[in-house]
């Protein structure tokens, strides 16, 4: 895919632009800083949501503002879903646009809520009502290893932010402030929220110890070794035997909030050189989930 808007646009404009497929969100970025501090990186990236602060610290990102967008680009910015736009502004400037968002929801199997006695149709409202579903949706086989996990989040690198983030939603707090300056992890509402998510594993014994990956969680689920996982949304994934619902769970009832996007978005780097330049020589991007 990635080729082909490549080859449209050389066709279109003039300009050739080549793709390097680098890796994961890690892997991408590291190549891409490193080969910048030695001069010869790219002009673009497709990076996390999230790295657009560490790469404004060291110096190397650019702002659409200052690049200058004519009319047409303003048009294009514009197009974007505001709530997707939202991390992309710092101290009044554009500073990355959404290449690749999405929002994480709820899925869970409709058959085992059926079969530990909870009802289908009425997904847990409070995070007490979660943690005893998922309780009771954790199959043991008699030797007492587990067989059906009630609920599997994601804690590996790049992917731990949103499961913490979306609990800390549901406590009614923030983790940082809107200009990425200041973090909030010592407040009680963060604390409490982190707590919880340890408490699931740990208390109420209905998720794995350690770090569950972002890859592992459909796999599992679809296979029945997971009631209920936390992931992207996928409309080709609609079954009648699934459920699908938001993240607006809440602490208590009424709580909650709506979950937060996250995703890929396409940075601009300083060294694009002038208004204009910034879409010449080698864009890199991670593999796509399905490459």
């Amino acid at each position: 895919m990635i080729d082909g808007y490549c080859k449209d646009f050389q066709k279109e404009s003039g300009i050739e632009v080549t793709p390097v497929y680098a890796g994961n969100y890690g892997e991408t970025l590291t190549k891409a800083v490193t080969a910048i501090k030695a001069g010869q990186g790219p002009q673009m990236a497709i990076l996390l949501a999230a790295e657009m602060h560490s790469l404004q610290d060291m110096d190397i990102l650019a702002s659409l503002d200052d690049m200058g967008l004519d009319a047409d680009g303003k048009k294009w910015v514009d197009g974007f879903f505001p709530a997707f736009m939202a991390n992309s502004h710092v101290e009044g400037k554009l500073w990355s646009v959404p290449f690749q968002r999405s929002t994480a929801i709820i899925y869970y199997n409709k058959a085992a809520f059926g079969e530990a006695g909870l009802n289908p149709d009425a997904f847990p409202k409070t995070w007490a009502e979660l943690a005893d579903a998922a309780t009771k949706l954790t199959k043991r086989d008699a030797s007492g290893r587990v067989t059906r996990w009630g609920i599997k989040v994601a804690g590996d690198l790049g992917n731990a932010q949103w499961t913490y983030g979306a609990y800390a939603f549901q406590a009614g707090h923030k983790l940082m402030n809107e200009a990425g300056t200041e973090v909030y992890f010592n407040d009680p509402k963060a604390i409490e929220a982190l707590t919880y998510w340890h408490d699931l594993s740990a208390k109420y014994k209905a998720t794995p110890e350690g770090v569950s990956e972002w890859g592992t969680l459909p796999p599992d689920f679809f296979q029945g070794n997971a009631a209920i996982i936390q992931h992207h949304h996928r409309q080709s994934d609609q079954h009648a035997q699934f459920g699908e619902i938001s993240l607006g769970r809440g602490r208590t009832a009424g709580q909650g909030r709506p979950a937060h996007g996250g995703g890929r978005r396409q940075h601009v780097f300083l060294q694009a050189g002038k208004p204009g330049r910034a879409r010449r020589g080698a864009a890199v991007r991670e593999v796509p989930d399905h490459a």
